[in-house]
């Protein structure tokens, strides 16, 4: 069975249009080793990611997309992740449910900003195992997503979590 990579894109009571055209955009490549939801809440998350585990089998890559800023990243209008230690609870739960060797990604603008991911890396411990964090070091709109997923090169943009600061430029 193939690992799956699950999209899950907030929803936020007051329906966004950055939103809407997102998932209208990707929404079109599901299939066996993609799939998209939509949620508010971490809890909403767990239960996307434990109900797609139980689905595919394995979980590879996890994609949640909502709104960021430096130090922090919001699902629905819940704060997921907070460099204040928030969500270190959710992140130890999803990582329970996640492959030992997946990715998960926090697609909301500046989640890493200027390519600073330090407040990342609790988040990237309590997932477990071999699990990395990535986050966003600038904006994200709907135009990464006209042509679908996230591809490889938008990807390589991601800056990973890390204990120390980061390399001078």
């Amino acid at each position: 069975m193939s690992a799956l990579r699950l999209m899950l894109v907030s929803y936020p009571p007051r329906l966004e249009p950055m939103f809407e055209h997102v998932v209208a955009s990707v929404a079109r490549f599901t299939g066996p080793t993609f799939a998209v939801e939509r949620c508010q809440t971490g809890d909403d998350a767990l239960r996307w990611v434990r109900t797609w585990r139980h689905r595919a089998g394995r979980i590879n890559r996890l994609e949640l997309f909502g709104h960021g800023r430096p130090g922090a990243f919001s699902l629905g209008d819940e704060v997921l992740f907070s460099d204040d230690g928030t969500g270190l609870d959710t992140a130890e739960a999803l990582g329970d449910a996640l492959d030992a060797r997946a990715a998960v990604a926090l697609l909301g603008c500046n989640t890493a900003a200027r390519g600073d991911g330090r407040w990342l890396w609790p988040f990237e411990r309590a997932l477990g195992a071999r699990r990395t964090l990535w986050g966003c070091p600038g904006w994200i709109s709907t135009v990464d997503f006209r042509q679908g997923p996230l591809s490889s090169a938008q990807r390589r943009r991601l800056v990973r979590a890390h204990p120390s600061p980061p390399a001078a430029a």
